[in-house]
This record gives structure tokens, sequence and C-alpha cells, in this order.
């Protein structure tokens, strides 16, 4: 069975509020940054080297915090969504928009970042999809 390209866990820190915990396995980013560099090797223009023929060393050691920091963005805003999709994030209690936090990508440890829920308080939330109730009686 293969590794999971995803793993998250969700944890209620208060009433109101909900961390997601985001992991996704190393395997992924280094798959992801070897196909980066790769392109990059055929169109990378660098004195001392013909057009295409840049050792992915030479651009892994000048440009990989860049490329790193590219995946990391391309991650989360891939991820995020699929997260917020999940049974465990009741969508209907969140209110306003998630923050991310703790952003960390390494290609020894992958990536983990947090995202940062504000929700309102279980059974508060008002279903508007269906009628309301008659006002005083029999209405």
């Amino acid at each position: 069975m293969s590794e999971p390209k995803l793993h998250f866990e969700v944890r209620q820190t208060t009433a109101t509020s909900r961390v997601v915990k985001v992991m996704v396995p190393a395997k992924v980013v280094v798959q992801i940054l070897d196909e980066k560099i790769r392109a990059l090797q055929k169109t990378a223009t660098l004195q001392g080297f013909r057009k295409g023929k840049v050792p992915a060393s030479v651009i892994r050691s000048r440009w990989l915090d860049q490329i790193l920091d590219e995946i990391k963005g391309r991650l989360i805003e891939a991820n995020t969504p699929t997260v917020m999709d999940q049974e465990q994030v009741d969508k209907k209690t969140v209110t306003g928009e998630p923050t991310i936090k703790k952003v960390k990508i390494s290609e020894k440890k992958g990536l983990s970042y947090e995202i940062h829920l504000k929700t309102v308080e279980p059974g508060s939330v008002v279903d508007f999809s269906k009628p309301a109730p008659p006002l005083g009686g029999k209405g």
C-alpha cells in the first residue's frame, strides 16, 4: 500500500477554535522538488553553462530555498481546500477565513503547517435552508 499524500489531525483548542495540523510526507516534497529541478535544468541560463546544461547540483545549491518556497505555496494552496472538505472539519461552524501558521518544509521532514479556524459554539448554528417555525402560536 502506498504512503498517503496528506495526513491531518483536527483538535479543538477552545470552544470556538480549532487547529488542523497538516503534514505532507517528505517523499511527496522530494518528488515535486526533483520535477522542478529537472524543468529548470532545461531552461536555466547561468554563466559558464550552455542553456539547458546546468547541472541539478548547481540549481539545487543556488535556488533550493526559492524552489522550496514555491513548492510550499503550491502544496498549501492545493491541500487546504481538501482538508477543509473533510468531515472532521464542520464547515458550517467555521467563521471567517482560516489562518495558516507554523509552516515548515524540508526534504527530510516534508511539509507541515497548521490551519487555525474560528468557529461558533456547537448547537448555535442556525440552518437557514429550512423554513422558520411560525411566530406566536398557530399563525
